[in-house]
């Protein structure tokens, strides 16, 4: 990864690479895992350039052991920042970066089955290392953060289409308005109400395309205001709800409001 800055992804902005992602004077770094379970907040500077790689997770449950694979469970329930055991990122780099090299210079070793197959379970073998260290090191202090923050998202998804309050927020997850106010100041970088409006405007956003009228639709996500809701909108998706429900309604006349 290389990088000119800080960087946040899912509330962890406690980390900061240059050049070619250099690791801690501890020698260990970060790295993330992207599970497939729902979606992630990643906030960079410009110029970013990150390489991944991609594992079927029943096949790197079929390389490790039953401890190993509860903790491979654990690592993947959401996208997440993880610290790197001592060494075992650079271990990684190196056999990519040597790998690529070889590739390069012999690209007709691709061609050859075995050789595929040898590649494969090399690098599954060096990435279960990584993730299986990763998951066995103690919880950082920033885990209760996300913990709140993961339980609020899953309130609001549970039923799409019906609005949420922070007093619903506060009063299902049994803490104040502060600690909530805190956790997603640290985990998302902005308020549980901004994130709660977003999603309404995205609800109307939806509603949009079968309610009779812009303020139906605006109502139904619990904004009353209409201006205030037009200039939301409009601040998130670039055009005004009236622009969007018509071109959703090309054939309907009269007023969008």
């Amino acid at each position: 990864m290389v990088q000119a800055g800080p960087a946040r992804f899912c509330g962890r902005s406690d980390w900061q690479a240059t050049g070619d992602d250099a690791e801690a004077q501890d020698g260990a770094g970060h790295f993330c895992t992207f599970s497939g379970r729902g979606g992630f907040e990643f906030f960079t500077p410009a110029g970013l350039v990150m390489a991944g790689m991609e594992f079927d997770r029943a096949e790197l449950a079929r390389l490790a052991t039953p401890e190993e694979q509860a903790l491979l469970e654990r690592i993947g329930q959401v996208a997440t920042l993880h610290r790197a055991p001592e060494g075992a990122l650079a271990t990684l780099r190196d056999f990519m970066r040597g790998a690529f090299e070889m590739l390069a210079a012999q690209p007709r070793l691709l061609g050859n089955p075995a050789m595929r197959s040898m590649l494969r379970q090399a690098a599954q073998s060096n990435a279960l290392e990584l993730l299986v260290g990763a998951a066995a090191l103690p919880p950082d202090a920033g885990q209760r953060p996300r913990l709140l923050v993961e339980q609020a998202r899953a309130i609001v998804d549970r039923d799409p289409e019906t609005p949420v309050t922070v007093a619903t927020l506060c009063a299902e997850l049994g803490t104040s308005r502060r600690t909530l106010q805190a956790a997603f100041q640290q985990v998302l970088g902005l308020a549980p109400a901004a994130y709660l409006r977003a999603t309404r405007l995205a609800g109307a956003r939806r509603a949009l395309r079968q309610a009779p009228s812009v303020t139906e639709a605006a109502a139904q996500w619990g904004f009353w205001h209409f201006g205030h809701f037009a200039q939301d909108y409009r601040r998130m998706y670039g055009e005004l709800p009236s622009q969007t429900w018509r071109r959703l309604h090309p054939g309907a006349g009269g007023a969008a409001h």
